[in-house]
């Protein structure tokens, strides 16, 4: 995979989680931002696996 193709998936999970989480009203603006902010980190568990 290259680093624009992991950096556009990146963006799309983002962009997912942010417009999910538009659509549950219990949510607040704060807690939709963080989430987008959040989202990319979705993966840093496969990096530390992968890598032994």
């Amino acid at each position: 995979m290259t680093s624009d193709e992991t950096g556009q998936h990146i963006r799309r999970v983002a962009d997912c989680a942010k417009l999910l989480a538009q659509y549950m009203p219990q949510l607040s603006e704060e807690d939709v931002w963080m989430i987008y902010h959040a989202a990319p980190m979705h993966d840093i568990g496969k990096v530390a696996i992968r890598r032994y």
